[in-house]
Protein backbone atom coordinates (compact mmCIF):
# COMPACT_ATOMS: atom_id res chain seq x y z
CA UNK A 1 0.00 0.00 0.00
CA UNK A 2 1.09 3.71 -0.21
CA UNK A 3 0.55 4.18 3.25
CA UNK A 4 -0.72 7.39 4.83
CA UNK A 5 -0.61 10.93 2.98
CA UNK A 6 2.65 12.82 3.84
CA UNK A 7 2.36 16.03 4.36
CA UNK A 8 3.86 18.52 2.02
CA UNK A 9 6.99 20.29 2.57
CA UNK A 10 6.61 23.94 3.31
CA UNK A 11 9.15 26.79 2.73
CA UNK A 12 11.71 26.70 0.21
CA UNK A 13 12.65 28.84 -2.30
CA UNK A 14 10.64 29.50 -5.28
CA UNK A 15 11.94 30.36 -8.91
CA UNK A 16 8.69 31.71 -10.42
CA UNK A 17 7.31 32.02 -14.24
CA UNK A 18 9.55 30.32 -15.59
CA UNK A 19 7.57 30.06 -18.93
CA UNK A 20 9.18 33.76 -19.54
CA UNK A 21 12.75 33.38 -19.03
CA UNK A 22 14.86 33.22 -21.56
CA UNK A 23 16.78 30.32 -21.70
CA UNK A 24 14.43 27.55 -22.65
CA UNK A 25 15.34 24.85 -25.27
CA UNK A 26 13.95 22.37 -27.00
CA UNK A 27 14.12 18.90 -29.11
CA UNK A 28 12.07 16.54 -30.72
CA UNK A 29 14.01 13.12 -31.84
CA UNK A 30 15.40 13.31 -27.98
CA UNK A 31 11.96 13.49 -26.87
CA UNK A 32 10.47 10.03 -28.06
CA UNK A 33 11.47 6.24 -27.72
CA UNK A 34 14.80 5.76 -26.61
CA UNK A 35 15.96 9.19 -27.02
CA UNK A 36 15.62 8.40 -30.96
CA UNK A 37 11.31 9.10 -31.93
CA UNK A 38 10.45 10.50 -34.57
CA UNK A 39 10.82 15.25 -35.63
CA UNK A 40 7.82 17.22 -35.29
CA UNK A 41 8.09 20.64 -36.10
CA UNK A 42 7.70 23.49 -33.27
CA UNK A 43 7.86 26.48 -31.98
CA UNK A 44 7.62 28.58 -28.76
CA UNK A 45 5.76 31.75 -28.23
CA UNK A 46 6.45 34.00 -24.99
CA UNK A 47 5.01 36.67 -23.18
CA UNK A 48 1.47 36.45 -24.49
CA UNK A 49 -0.94 38.40 -23.35
CA UNK A 50 -4.07 36.04 -24.36
CA UNK A 51 -4.60 33.46 -23.09
CA UNK A 52 -2.94 33.87 -19.76
CA UNK A 53 -3.32 34.55 -16.45
CA UNK A 54 -0.79 36.94 -15.80
CA UNK A 55 -0.67 38.92 -19.04
CA UNK A 56 2.30 36.74 -20.03
CA UNK A 57 2.10 33.16 -20.95
CA UNK A 58 3.83 31.00 -23.17
CA UNK A 59 2.41 29.35 -26.47
CA UNK A 60 4.40 25.75 -26.73
CA UNK A 61 3.35 23.95 -30.38
CA UNK A 62 3.79 20.99 -32.23
CA UNK A 63 3.42 21.31 -35.36
CA UNK A 64 3.01 18.30 -38.30
CA UNK A 65 5.42 15.46 -38.58
CA UNK A 66 5.22 11.09 -38.70
CA UNK A 67 2.87 10.31 -35.83
CA UNK A 68 3.43 10.01 -32.75
CA UNK A 69 5.96 12.49 -32.48
CA UNK A 70 6.57 15.06 -29.74
CA UNK A 71 8.75 17.78 -28.49
CA UNK A 72 10.22 18.64 -25.00
CA UNK A 73 11.32 22.14 -23.78
CA UNK A 74 13.91 22.09 -21.14
CA UNK A 75 15.49 24.87 -18.92
CA UNK A 76 18.05 24.82 -17.00
CA UNK A 77 17.43 25.97 -13.34
CA UNK A 78 20.09 25.37 -10.39
CA UNK A 79 23.54 24.82 -11.52
CA UNK A 80 25.59 25.83 -8.53
CA UNK A 81 27.06 22.42 -7.28
CA UNK A 82 25.95 23.33 -2.92
CA UNK A 83 22.96 24.07 -3.76
CA UNK A 84 22.53 20.55 -6.09
CA UNK A 85 23.98 18.86 -3.82
CA UNK A 86 21.62 19.51 -0.84
CA UNK A 87 18.15 20.05 -2.60
CA UNK A 88 16.15 17.13 -1.17
CA UNK A 89 12.32 18.37 -2.04
CA UNK A 90 11.38 19.74 -5.26
CA UNK A 91 8.30 21.08 -6.26
CA UNK A 92 6.82 21.84 -10.48
CA UNK A 93 3.94 24.23 -10.32
CA UNK A 94 2.35 25.04 -13.03
CA UNK A 95 -0.79 26.27 -15.35
CA UNK A 96 -1.84 25.15 -18.68
CA UNK A 97 -4.28 25.90 -21.15
CA UNK A 98 -5.62 23.90 -24.13
CA UNK A 99 -7.97 24.81 -26.77
CA UNK A 100 -8.40 21.21 -29.07
CA UNK A 101 -8.50 18.91 -26.30
CA UNK A 102 -8.42 15.71 -28.33
CA UNK A 103 -5.20 16.17 -29.58
CA UNK A 104 -2.62 15.81 -27.40
CA UNK A 105 -1.59 11.99 -27.26
CA UNK A 106 -0.21 13.35 -23.78
CA UNK A 107 0.71 15.92 -21.44
CA UNK A 108 4.34 15.78 -19.95
CA UNK A 109 5.89 17.45 -17.36
CA UNK A 110 8.97 16.92 -15.65
CA UNK A 111 11.38 17.66 -12.73
CA UNK A 112 14.90 16.73 -13.53
CA UNK A 113 18.07 16.30 -10.63
CA UNK A 114 21.24 14.95 -11.92
CA UNK A 115 23.86 15.20 -8.63
CA UNK A 116 26.49 12.99 -6.98
CA UNK A 117 26.81 10.72 -10.50
CA UNK A 118 23.06 10.33 -10.08
CA UNK A 119 19.93 11.00 -12.95
CA UNK A 120 16.58 11.93 -11.20
CA UNK A 121 13.46 12.43 -13.55
CA UNK A 122 10.68 12.54 -11.92
CA UNK A 123 8.77 12.25 -15.22
CA UNK A 124 4.65 12.82 -14.90
CA UNK A 125 2.36 13.18 -17.73
CA UNK A 126 -1.38 12.72 -18.13
CA UNK A 127 -2.01 9.89 -20.91
CA UNK A 128 -4.86 11.17 -22.89
CA UNK A 129 -5.52 8.90 -25.49
CA UNK A 130 -3.83 5.56 -24.39
CA UNK A 131 -5.60 4.67 -21.14
CA UNK A 132 -6.42 8.36 -19.56
CA UNK A 133 -4.29 8.03 -16.36
CA UNK A 134 -1.67 10.01 -14.63
CA UNK A 135 1.90 8.40 -15.71
CA UNK A 136 5.24 8.20 -14.08
CA UNK A 137 8.78 7.42 -14.97
CA UNK A 138 10.40 4.46 -14.42
CA UNK A 139 13.97 5.54 -14.75
CA UNK A 140 16.35 2.68 -14.54
CA UNK A 141 13.61 0.84 -17.17
CA UNK A 142 13.17 4.28 -19.42
CA UNK A 143 9.37 3.87 -19.66
CA UNK A 144 6.25 4.75 -18.18
CA UNK A 145 4.33 3.47 -15.69
CA UNK A 146 0.51 4.14 -15.06
CA UNK A 147 -0.57 5.30 -11.68
CA UNK A 148 -4.35 4.03 -12.10
CA UNK A 149 -5.28 7.45 -11.67
CA UNK A 150 -8.14 8.99 -13.87
CA UNK A 151 -7.00 12.08 -15.85
CA UNK A 152 -9.73 12.70 -18.91
CA UNK A 153 -9.73 14.62 -21.58
CA UNK A 154 -9.40 18.10 -20.38
CA UNK A 155 -11.69 20.57 -20.81
CA UNK A 156 -10.90 23.04 -23.59
CA UNK A 157 -10.09 27.09 -22.94
CA UNK A 158 -10.37 27.06 -19.16
CA UNK A 159 -6.93 26.82 -16.96
CA UNK A 160 -5.58 23.34 -15.93
CA UNK A 161 -3.26 23.15 -12.91
CA UNK A 162 -0.50 20.63 -12.01
CA UNK A 163 1.55 20.38 -9.24
CA UNK A 164 4.32 17.71 -8.39
CA UNK A 165 6.15 17.30 -5.34
CA UNK A 166 9.45 15.03 -5.77
CA UNK A 167 11.94 13.95 -2.72
CA UNK A 168 15.35 12.91 -3.43
CA UNK A 169 16.12 10.49 -0.56
CA UNK A 170 19.88 10.21 1.32
CA UNK A 171 20.19 7.16 -0.76
CA UNK A 172 19.61 9.05 -3.94
CA UNK A 173 16.33 7.33 -4.68
CA UNK A 174 13.49 8.71 -6.22
CA UNK A 175 10.16 9.90 -4.26
CA UNK A 176 7.00 10.84 -6.07
CA UNK A 177 4.99 12.24 -3.40
CA UNK A 178 2.20 13.80 -4.82
CA UNK A 179 0.83 14.69 -8.33
CA UNK A 180 -2.39 17.45 -8.07
CA UNK A 181 -4.58 18.25 -10.92
CA UNK A 182 -7.05 20.94 -11.11
CA UNK A 183 -6.53 21.17 -7.46
CA UNK A 184 -7.04 17.27 -6.49
CA UNK A 185 -4.32 16.06 -4.89
CA UNK A 186 -3.29 12.22 -5.21
CA UNK A 187 -0.66 11.24 -2.82
CA UNK A 188 1.62 8.41 -4.83
CA UNK A 189 4.13 7.79 -2.47
CA UNK A 190 6.38 5.48 -4.19
CA UNK A 191 9.89 5.09 -4.49
CA UNK A 192 12.08 4.60 -7.49
CA UNK A 193 15.68 3.99 -8.05
CA UNK A 194 18.15 6.43 -9.63
CA UNK A 195 20.30 6.14 -12.39
CA UNK A 196 23.97 7.15 -13.52
CA UNK A 197 25.15 10.01 -14.60
CA UNK A 198 27.75 12.19 -16.03
CA UNK A 199 25.39 15.70 -15.64
CA UNK A 200 24.90 18.15 -12.89
CA UNK A 201 22.20 20.15 -11.71
CA UNK A 202 18.43 21.07 -11.57
CA UNK A 203 16.14 21.39 -14.68
CA UNK A 204 12.20 21.01 -15.78
CA UNK A 205 10.88 19.89 -18.48
CA UNK A 206 7.22 20.44 -20.30
CA UNK A 207 6.60 18.10 -23.43
CA UNK A 208 3.80 17.80 -26.06
CA UNK A 209 3.09 14.23 -27.47
CA UNK A 210 1.74 14.22 -31.19
CA UNK A 211 -1.19 11.60 -31.75
CA UNK A 212 -2.14 8.90 -34.60
CA UNK A 213 -2.41 11.57 -37.23
CA UNK A 214 -0.12 13.94 -35.91
CA UNK A 215 -2.14 17.09 -35.26
CA UNK A 216 -0.65 20.31 -34.42
CA UNK A 217 -1.87 21.75 -31.43
CA UNK A 218 -0.51 24.41 -28.95
CA UNK A 219 -0.52 24.35 -24.85
CA UNK A 220 -0.58 27.66 -23.56
CA UNK A 221 1.98 27.40 -19.86
CA UNK A 222 1.39 30.16 -17.19
CA UNK A 223 3.26 30.96 -13.89
CA UNK A 224 5.62 27.79 -13.76
CA UNK A 225 6.87 28.05 -10.62
CA UNK A 226 9.39 25.38 -9.08
CA UNK A 227 10.35 25.24 -5.31
CA UNK A 228 13.65 23.71 -3.67
CA UNK A 229 14.86 22.65 -0.50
Amino acid sequence: GSGPAPQPHTGGNWMNNIESMSGWQVCSACAGVGGRGPVASSYLNQHVGSPSMNGNATECHIGGGPAYSDVLWHRDMIKDPTVNNNTHYLTYDAYFYVTNANAPQAIEFDLNQFVQGRSLIWGTQCNIRAGNHIDIWDNVNSHWVSTGIYCPVLQPYTWHHWVIQAERTSSNTLRYVSVSLDGQTHYINSFWASKGTGWTGITVNFQLDGNYAQQPYSVWVNQLNMNYQ
